[in-house]
């Protein structure tokens, strides 16, 4: 479900709230807004609705308020919220916390990502870098040089497609993606490695594909580059130019950050610095173990 967004005032960054469903009666969906208030419970008019057999959860459950760059989360069931496994009255989130609607119930992850042109505050702070040129190795961007036509020449079809990358996780029902660097992208990877339009990944004859739009061979499969299209398997390895940021298949349109160390890194955060890493200085910190149990749920389905 998408809901309208908070345009009206100009001096208002555009922030994209995403409840990501990780347990209970919708795991796997998404619930989007970027409105100033999300209402939560049984009411079908809610927001982020659930179904009415979702007996402890209140019709009119919960509700997250936009405060200027923070959330706060007022419960409002007899069944209370639990913010990381504590009850909460009110409460602030922070990115990736997981929510729960009464004990037992349906468990969500609260993410936010702030929309390409806006800033999170009334002025950049000092320590956030701008916009980062690509390093010297970077393959040329050679103006001549035009991608493959799009696939929407081929008789594409629309098809599920869902990515993870850093905390920023997108789902999608169309014919295709297109992955880069560019604001204009259908997802945005913020990496200096990465072309401005740098693949797409699309559904036709039943099967998933990708394309490499950079002209010149920057996105690699397995370690091998893409010279122009190719059919993606169960687990292949999608390189973005070397050096950049790789993403895993998982088969049915998923896509998955593929971190250098698991293990090492923290939970969630993204080892190439993650799609949002630009827009984080004015906002609530992450809660590393909310985010960790959002992505192992996103590569489990």
């Amino acid at each position: 479900m998408s809901m309208a967004l908070n345009t009206n005032n100009p001096n208002v960054p555009e922030i994209l709230v995403q409840i990501v469903h990780i347990d209970g009666p919708r795991k796997g969906q998404i619930d989007e807004s970027g409105g100033s208030r999300i209402s939560i419970g049984r009411d079908p008019s809610s927001d982020v609705a659930f179904p009415n057999e979702t007996r402890m959860v209140s019709r009119k459950h919960a509700e997250i308020k936009r405060e200027g760059n923070r959330f706060l989360l007022v419960a409002y069931g007899k069944n209370g919220c639990f913010v990381n496994g504590e009850q909460v009255e009110e409460a602030y989130l922070k990115q990736g916390d997981v929510i729960v609607f009464a004990e037992g119930g349906p468990k969500v992850s609260f993410l936010y990502s702030v929309r390409a042109g806006s800033q999170a505050g009334p002025a950049k702070p000092a320590s956030r870098p701008a916009a980062r040129p690509p390093q010297s190795r970077a393959p040329s961007r050679t103006a001549g040089v035009q991608p493959p036509a799009g696939p929407s020449a081929l008789g594409n079809q629309s098809a599920p497609f869902t990515i993870q990358f850093g905390t920023n996780i997108r789902s999608y029902k169309q014919p295709s993606v297109k992955l880069g660097k560019a604001p204009s992208c259908d997802f945005v990877l913020s990496h200096p490695r990465v072309f401005d339009l740098h693949a797409e990944v699309f559904f036709q004859q039943d099967r998933y594909h990708l394309r490499d739009l950079t002209g010149s061979q920057a996105t690699l499969v397995n370690g091998r580059p893409v010279r122009t299209e190719t059919p993606l398997q169960d687990n292949d390895v999608i390189t973005f130019a070397e050096g950049g940021p790789q993403l895993r298949y998982l088969g049915s349109g998923r896509l998955a950050e593929v971190l250098q160390s698991s293990d090492q890194s923290a939970p969630g955060q993204s080892s190439t610095g993650g799609a949002d890493a630009g827009s984080r200085k004015d906002m609530p910190g992450d809660s590393h173990e909310g985010i960790k149990g959002l992505i192992d749920s996103f590569r489990k389905k």
